[in-house]
């Protein structure tokens, strides 16, 4: 048995979380520091502790703090969950599954449980059981029914099976039009559907971004380069995939060679769960900046701040990109390159740097860039 919490615990508990919803982890770091200093075997501040670590691309203290909570409290389905859902970030399925299962067997009707379940067991490529454990979390409770349709849609796409993905990718951004990353995945897979012209690809991305509009208020004050001359050129590479994959080696040769006697270059990194390669790309550049843990909008101020002349995304409209912050237009120049082969979509994205292979003459209309 674990001390139950007391209630100025509780309240701060609710802080740090509501800090942490609002993308403000600095607040709700310094307000889980505080509960631990007082209580250090407090489960639910070391759960949450363990999502902002990993969301500062601390990986191996997420692990470490979420180990915790279930040792403090092994009872706990929420604890378990908790930890399954580190698990799977982290690409662990096996030890995710694992904890989903005992999450389950202490509370059958916990439906994180069962969708971590099936994002672990879509990751070990058994599907089959994926996709019911996606649909007993919907049977169990219709609220989540988006999340586990959601990560069906996924799933799909790990089987292949692309147009089926897209049907349903489509009914629920019908379904749930103020879920814009569901809008933004049904516009994703448009690129995947030969069923989808490149032109219709085109006005799904551009609409994507038209439901936004109002949400969105660029910075103030970004001077052109004329009025803060400079003796290099600062270009910002922008990714979420500085790791182990294509983007980093298409980009590691350009790096390598990159003219640096007029160019000053800085990886601005939103990778989720870095690995030995992220390491070398930052190597690789002249500065280093992490936004993982940042809002949209506290990143495109620290662009700014950095005084980036050109800005270039590497992501596109791939898993885990951070387009929004290209609306804030953070500098005075900003570039889509490499990270998918179709348009951004983006009023806010001034070019796209591409070939006659990827875009074609005839195709040049279907780019917003």
């Amino acid at each position: 048995m674990h001390d139950q919490p007391s209630a100025p615990i509780n309240e701060e508990l609710e802080d740090a979380v509501n800090a942490c919803n609002n993308g403000d982890y600095r607040t709700a770091e310094l307000l889980c520091t505080n509960i631990l200093s007082g209580n250090p075997r407090h489960p639910n501040t070391l759960c949450l502790l363990a999502g902002i670590r990993l969301k500062q691309n601390r990986a191996k203290d997420a692990l470490d703090l979420s180990a915790q909570a279930v040792e403090v409290a092994p009872n706990s389905a929420p604890i378990l969950a908790d930890r399954s859902d580190i698990l799977n970030r982290c690409k662990l399925p096996q030890e995710a599954l694992k904890s989903a299962d005992d999450s389950i067997l202490i509370d059958s009707t916990f439906v994180k449980a069962h969708i971590n379940r099936g994002i672990a067991l879509v990751a070990l490529y058994r599907f089959a059981e994926a996709k019911r454990a996606f649909l007993l979390a919907s049977d169990i409770d219709p609220g989540w029914n988006p999340v586990a349709l959601a990560n069906t849609v996924l799933l799909h796409c790990e089987e292949g099976r692309y147009e089926t993905a897209r049907k349903i990718a489509d009914a629920l951004a019908h379904e749930y039009p103020s879920e814009h990353a569901i809008a933004l995945l049904s516009a994703r897979l448009s690129m995947y559907t030969p069923s989808v012209t490149r032109r219709e690809e085109y006005q799904r991305s551009v609409s994507v971004w038209d439901t936004k509009t109002q949400s969105i208020e660029p910075l103030s004050n970004i001077e052109p380069r004329a009025a803060r001359p400079q003796s290099k050129i600062k270009i910002g590479y922008f990714s979420a995939d500085f790791k182990d994959h294509p983007v980093s080696q298409f980009l590691r040769p350009v790096l390598e060679r990159h003219d640096r006697k007029n160019f000053e270059i800085i990886i601005i990194d939103v990778t989720p769960v870095p690995d030995d390669v992220s390491q070398e790309i930052r190597n690789l550049a002249d500065g280093y900046h992490c936004g993982v843990h940042q809002t949209d909008r506290a990143l495109a101020q620290s662009i700014q701040t950095e005084e980036v002349d050109i800005l270039v995304d590497l992501t596109g409209r791939l898993e885990n990109n951070r387009l929004n912050t290209f609306r804030f237009q953070p500098d005075p120049v900003q570039v889509s390159w490499i990270g998918h082969s179709g348009t951004s979509g983006l009023p806010e994205m001034n070019y796209v740097l591409t070939d006659s292979f990827v875009c074609p003459v005839c195709y040049e209309e279907d780019f917003s860039e």
